[in-house]
């Protein structure tokens, strides 16, 4: 029993079904990555318009 253990397993030919599924766990990543980048850059190009909001008014005080 511990020599099997040992063992490297055996090869079942099943080399076509893992890599499509890492190919689709791979494609769930980019898409999931796509959509946080995404994301990020709604933010930052609301934190900008914020920012020059903001820098504007300084530049303008009111009275």
């Amino acid at each position: 029993m511990l020599k099997d253990m040992l063992e490297p397993p055996i090869n079942n030919d099943d080399d076509e079904g893992q890599d499509a599924v890492a190919d689709d766990r791979k494609a769930v990543a980019e898409r999931a990555g796509a959509s946080i980048d995404e994301t990020i850059e709604a933010v930052g190009a609301s934190e900008e318009r914020n920012a020059a909001m903001e820098s504007e008014s300084m530049k303008n005080p009111k009275r």
